[in-house]
């Protein structure tokens, strides 16, 4: 951190929920556009909790993600201040899932956002709500 209080968030490739620079992490093939953000996506075995069942914490991940990037397409970088999730039906690991996620409002420095995972039959099977703050302008 600067001594402004301002993050420095540098985009190197190496998030481990998005990035393809990762060969740790998920490789989201998450999609930026003006509704929001959106993915298609089967969970790894390896990031099960109990079989065949998501672990909650990679549960959670996902639906942040999606929140992060609804912004994506605004111009500015957040970060997250504030989550509430909402664990409706096990999500499948090995199956494929579908993501949402979209901004409700903004607030000044802050930006209320919501995302949901979904199978293919469009049962919820996860959701979250929450707060985002403004950290940096693009360039």
């Amino acid at each position: 951190m600067s001594s402004s209080n301002k993050l420095d968030l540098q985009d190197k490739d190496t998030c481990f929920v998005c990035g393809r620079s990762n060969p740790s992490g998920l490789r989201l093939p998450i999609v930026a556009d003006d509704q929001g953000a959106h993915f298609e996506y089967v969970i790894p075995e390896h990031y099960q909790g109990w079989h065949g069942i998501a672990h909650g914490g990679i549960v959670a991940t996902l639906l942040d993600e999606l929140m992060a990037w609804s912004t994506k397409t605004r111009g500015y970088s957040t970060v997250t201040a504030e989550m509430n999730v909402r664990f409706r039906k096990p999500v499948p690991v090995g199956r494929k899932i579908y993501g949402q996620g979209w901004i409700t409002a903004e607030q000044g420095r802050l930006v209320l956002a919501a995302s949901r995972l979904t199978d293919p039959a469009g049962t919820v099977l996860a959701e979250a709500t929450g707060k985002l703050w403004k950290v940096s302008e693009r360039h």
